[in-house]
């Protein structure tokens, strides 16, 4: 026998379901772009201060974003940082219409697949998604030259160390192939003795690198740029690329 009486409580939650305000918008799926502020910003830049033309293209993860002093480093060359933090090849891939493709970039240095390790996913992973970047930049800019920075290890990410390891292994191996790529070491140049990355090269959140790690950085990537673009002339003013 059903009861004529009803539970008060019942009622209310009836009554919320299907009358509360907004509940069906709550329930559709919240879609986000999540570097949209910081492409907006780039895209500011460029309306204030109009990038060099057939640049020197530094993009990646936050490695490349935090690192600030590349002009002063590299002088007389034309540079543009366009690195994006907490970024995956993936996403490189999906916004490389706003954060490479506009800049017609005579030489662009890549550094990926830290977060895309740390995150879970594989270095067969990490590979594939390294040669799709390598195809579209193939097709868009044959005739750029290009360089790729290691997968660095670091103190907080220790346990991620034997698949960084594979993963550079593994680009390394396709790029040795590839005249149009160089493989930069700034792996090796950031570990201790034993072969660990050193904290002396960090700052104190352990994933990022200080000055002193940047330094290391520089003595890598200084030299090849001497290669691929030519010296800077005494004057200041780099060879046109």
């Amino acid at each position: 026998m059903v009861s004529s009486r009803f539970n008060p409580i019942c009622v209310l939650l009836l009554t919320l379901a299907f009358s509360s305000p907004g509940s069906a918008h709550a329930a559709e799926p919240v879609t986000t772009n999540k570097w949209a502020r910081e492409i907006a910003a780039f895209a500011r830049q460029d309306q204030q201060s109009p990038p060099p033309p057939k640049p020197i293209l530094f993009t990646g993860s936050s490695s490349v974003r935090m690192w600030t002093n590349l002009a002063r480093i590299f002088p007389g060359r034309p540079l543009l940082n366009r690195g994006f933090g907490g970024s995956h090849f993936s996403d490189l891939l999906e916004h490389f219409d706003a954060l490479v493709a506009p800049y017609d970039p005579s030489v662009i240095v890549v550094y990926e697949g830290d977060n895309d390790i740390a995150s879970g996913k594989s270095p067969e992973q990490v590979l594939a998604d390294f040669n799709e970047l390598r195809r579209r930049i193939r097709e868009r800019f044959p005739n750029a030259r290009c360089a790729y920075l290691a997968i660095k290890g670091s103190p907080s990410r220790l346990k991620h160390l034997e698949a960084q390891r594979q993963a550079n292994h593994q680009i390394h191996q396709v790029i040795d192939a590839d005249p149009q790529w160089s493989y930069l070491d700034t792996f090796s140049v950031l570990l201790d003795p034993a072969g660990l990355p050193d904290p002396k090269y960090f700052i104190d959140d352990r994933l990022h690198l200080n000055g002193e790690g940047y330094s290391q950085w520089q003595k890598v990537v200084g030299p090849w740029l001497d290669l691929a673009v030519g010296p800077v002339n005494p004057a200041g003013a780099a060879p046109r690329p």
